[in-house]
């Protein structure tokens, strides 16, 4: 199991490198951003950023935001709160780039990461093995 996780993470690695992105984007997490009293889905998320979708009439680039970060496990929703500045915005999606993340929210952010690619192994597994 290490080794289709240390592939997928070296395949993510790769394919940041060659978009010239700071880390890999995922989009397979249910996650969901909380700002301003506002439930957004994420598109995609990485360790430096997210994008989300949904109406983005109340924001502007270069705005600075604190925000929740909220993502469902099996048995659980895992909230990160954090802080955030965007970088590009669209009439459907806003992208923020990640303040300096704290040691801590690195951890619980990568042991999320480790969750999700475990469980989702798991699901190719059984499904591989049932077909």
């Amino acid at each position: 199991m290490k080794n289709y996780i240390q592939q997928q993470k070296e395949l993510n690695a790769n394919d940041s490198q060659a978009n010239g992105r700071t880390a890999p984007r995922r989009k397979d997490d249910v996650c969901a951003l909380e700002i301003d009293g506002r439930l957004h889905p994420v598109i995609d998320w990485s360790r430096s950023g997210l994008l989300i979708a949904g109406d983005t009439r109340h924001y502007a680039v270069g705005q600075t935001h604190d925000f929740t970060l909220k993502f469902k496990l099996h048995d659980r929703i895992v909230d990160i709160p954090h802080r955030g500045r965007i970088v590009r915005k669209t009439s459907q999606s806003v992208a923020f780039e990640f303040q300096q993340l704290p040691a801590e929210k690195v951890l619980k952010m990568q042991n999320i990461m480790d969750y999700q690619d475990t469980r989702q192994l798991l699901a190719e597994r059984i499904h591989s093995t049932l077909h």
